[in-house]
């Protein structure tokens, strides 16, 4: 007597039926998802396809009784081909439940494998031929030691970016695309050496920030342009060294301010209106304003520069200094370094706070004259506004 060997199809059918199951849900979706944006990039994507989940637990459901059952009485003998489909369906059903639950994406399975794509391509195409003139006309101005404060902050920058562009390079692109460390000039003295290593390595040990587009194009590409355009600005600042100063550094630090006198302020807090008129021989009269606390008050706009905030008995409470201010508080200029700001005065005895403009901090000094001076400055744009005050 002979037996009727089943139809290949007839023994495939529960592993491939499995199999497909854990297949289908990657086209067909019932469920929920939700996508947040924000400035056009997706900054959050999750989704749960219940479908997804049951057609999983199916597929398992069957693959695991097949192997279970295979080989016992009545059902059919165990083979390899139908043993290998049946494992292949458990585990495709293990990640179809996993991807169904949005714990885990294609987009993910392919980056681990083949990697970040490139970051966006370096729109940096030189100089700004504004920015090249002022640069120019700046570094050919300055004394030595502000010079040098210029070419150590420009320095500090390019030093900071390095590190954070590296880092995210390290952490979301396998280390490709870093940029490399340039030696340091000549015209440095061991201090600002220090100065320069410590603060890439504060920066270099920063979170790095979450792999995303966004953060690719600002990490990558927007810091590798930020640190061309300060290697060109550094080149053009050391040319105006070496040709005013020559290539070696100093021997002593530049002379420091003295901290104390306030040059080109004709006025102090506490005068009059009429001695500030007096002062900037003009007839200008006091203009309203709304204070910070929504408070009606005067001040007085003498000359490009200065502002003098008045009380209501009319005498001055606060002097505002901007651009195009002339003159120096303790030595220290508008328009200079936060580095220079710091060699000149020293550091603070209090914490900086919030200044202005925004992004700014504020830096107090009490001067011997009884007026605090207030530096506001960012590490970019060194000292914008300085207010004096008692």
């Amino acid at each position: 007597m002979t037996s009727v060997q089943p139809s290949l199809w007839h023994r495939l059918r529960a592993p491939l039926i499995a199999i497909l199951l854990g297949l289908l849900p990657f086209w067909l979706f019932v469920g929920m998802s939700q996508t947040t944006k924000i400035n056009g990039e997706v900054v959050q994507d999750s989704s749960l396809n219940v479908l997804g989940i049951v057609l999983a637990v199916i597929g398992i459901v069957i693959a695991f009784k097949m192997l279970r059952d295979d080989g016992s009485f009545g059902q059919p003998p165990r083979w390899w081909a139908r043993t290998v489909l049946a494992i292949v369906a458990i585990l495709l059903g293990l990640f179809q439940g996993v991807y169904s639950l949005g714990l885990v994406r294609l987009s993910d399975i392919e980056v681990a494998i083949m990697g970040r794509p490139a970051p966006p391509p370096s729109t940096y195409a030189g100089l700004d031929p504004g920015l090249k003139a002022s640069t120019v006309t700046r570094s050919a101005a300055l004394d030595q030691g502000r010079l040098r404060d210029d070419i150590v902050t420009t320095l500090i920058r390019i030093g900071q970016a390095r590190a954070r562009h590296n880092a995210y390079a390290e952490s979301c692109h396998r280390g490709k695309w870093q940029i490399e460390a340039a030696d340091l000039p000549a015209v440095l003295d061991d201090a600002d050496r220090r100065e320069i290593a410590d603060k890439e390595a504060a920066a270099a040990v920063e979170p790095a920030p979450p792999c995303a587009h966004a953060n690719a194009r600002r990490f990558m590409t927007g810091l590798s342009d930020d640190v061309s355009q300060d290697r060109d600005i550094l080149a053009l600042q050391l040319a105006a060294y070496r040709d005013r100063f020559g290539s070696a550094a100093p021997a002593a630090a530049a002379p420091s301010g003295t901290g104390a006198s306030i040059d080109g302020v004709p006025v102090a807090p506490g005068d009059s209106v009429a001695q500030a008129q007096q002062a900037f021989r003009t007839s200008e009269l006091p203009r309203p304003y709304t204070s910070a606390g929504n408070q009606k008050r005067f001040a007085l706009y003498p000359a490009d520069g200065f502002s003098l905030f008045l009380t209501p008995a009319g005498e001055i409470d606060t002097i505002r200094l901007d651009k195009p201010f002339a003159g120096s508080i303790g030595g220290v200029r508008i328009g200079d370094s936060l580095r220079t700001l710091k060699r000149l005065m020293g550091e603070t005895k209090t914490k900086p706070f919030s200044g202005n403009p925004q992004g700014s901090l504020a830096y107090l000094y009490t001067l011997p004259n009884g007026v605090t001076a207030r530096f506001d400055a960012t590490e970019e744009r060194g000292v914008e506004v300085v207010f004096l005050f008692k």
